[in-house]
């Protein structure tokens, strides 16, 4: 089971959708949903279990705590700010740490992964390193840069960087 927080357009979700999971695909974003939905059609994945929720993803996690519920992977890639669909409001600055706890809670007693992105103009990778360290201590973290070169000064600039947990060898 596959939990996709801030999915977008679905791009994820499909992916781990092709591959046999059954996904949750949250995102408080009418348009985004709308168009995850289109793209699984166009993707040939129709009848693929993803569950399309409207939800701030902080007040869902809250709810799937309570439920009890969990997921084997969580993808999480957070923007710098959002708005919920009843105006709550997500600034990775303040709610980082907080995203991480309650993601803890859900992913299963038994994961396959949790993903993390994170942009450098949103929070550094420093601190997001430190953050899931500090939470996830059973599980190896590993980091993977995303850099583009600019073609004059062949300068390499860092876009993105994805934190992968897997479950301690054993």
């Amino acid at each position: 089971s596959v939990l996709n927080l801030f999915g977008y357009t679905g791009a994820a979700s499909l992916a781990a959708a092709a591959f046999g999971a059954e996904v949750c695909h949250i995102d408080s974003s009418s348009s985004a949903l709308t168009q995850g939905k289109s793209n699984q059609a166009k993707s040939g994945l129709s009848d693929a279990p993803i569950r399309w929720l409207k939800d701030d993803v902080i007040t869902f996690l809250e709810k799937e705590i309570r439920r009890k519920s969990t997921y084997d992977c969580i993808i999480m890639d957070p923007p710098a700010f959002g708005r919920g669909p009843d105006g709550e409001t997500f600034n990775i600055k303040n709610d980082l740490e907080k995203l991480i706890a309650l993601a803890a809670r859900v992913l299963s007693k038994d994961p396959v992964f949790l993903i993390l992105n994170q942009y450098p103009k949103n929070i550094d990778g420093e601190t997001c390193e430190e953050l899931l360290r500090n939470k996830f201590k059973t599980m190896q973290l590993s980091k993977h840069t995303l850099e583009i070169t600019e073609k004059d000064s062949k300068r390499r600039l860092n876009c993105a960087t994805a934190f992968i947990l897997v479950p301690l060898k054993k």
